[in-house]
């Protein structure tokens, strides 16, 4: 079933860059396994276009509180030569908090 919220949109790309992240390309395949930069596992999560845009809002907001990001802004931070993957998902955590919430098993960023 796709998520129906930007917070569950953004636990599941959580989940997906947690398994596997890359920088450019939407996603990469190593053998049997898929790694995904930030937008790519938004849009891999699966949600309707309408809770998508509202999960890229969220973590553009996350970057820039002031000037909230475009996807393409978000494409270029996540494809920085020096970004980490801890980075990328200290990004997504702090998205979820900011989309409903966060109560998981992972540490708070």
């Amino acid at each position: 079933m796709p998520p129906t919220t930007a917070r569950e949109t953004l636990l599941r790309a959580l989940r997906l860059i947690e398994i596997g992240w890359t920088r450019g390309r939407d996603k990469k395949m190593r053998g049997s396994r898929a790694s995904y930069c930030l937008t790519g596992a938004i849009w891999a999560a699966g949600a309707p276009p309408k809770v998508r845009w509202i999960s890229l809002r969220a973590v553009g907001y996350i970057l820039s509180p002031v000037h909230p990001r475009s996807d393409r802004q978000i494409v270029r931070w996540n494809d920085m030569p020096r970004r980490t993957k801890p980075q990328v998902i200290a990004v997504l955590k702090r998205a979820i908090q900011l989309a409903g919430g966060y109560r998981g098993n992972h540490s708070q960023p």
